[in-house]
């Protein structure tokens, strides 16, 4: 659910030091919304759990890309 402007803007004035969180509903985006895309979200959610144990970022990105790619051509 989007925030409304009168929120923000309350937000804004109690949380000056996060006035650039409430301004990324202006371009943020939601999930996702692609048949077949859910599997590819799954299996980075469960690497991005291991990033504290010393997992490779950069692997764990390209896997995505790739992934992420190969569904969306297959949609």
């Amino acid at each position: 659910m989007s925030p409304t402007v009168a929120g923000i803007a309350k937000f804004k004035t109690l949380y000056p030091q996060d006035a650039a969180s409430a301004a990324g509903d202006n371009y943020g985006q939601g999930p996702v919304n692609l048949p077949g895309f859910d599997p590819v979200m799954v299996a980075f959610n469960s690497k991005m759990a291991t990033l504290s144990k010393g997992a490779d970022a950069k692997t764990m990105l390209a896997e995505l890309q790739k992934n992420g790619t190969a569904a969306i051509a297959a949609g």
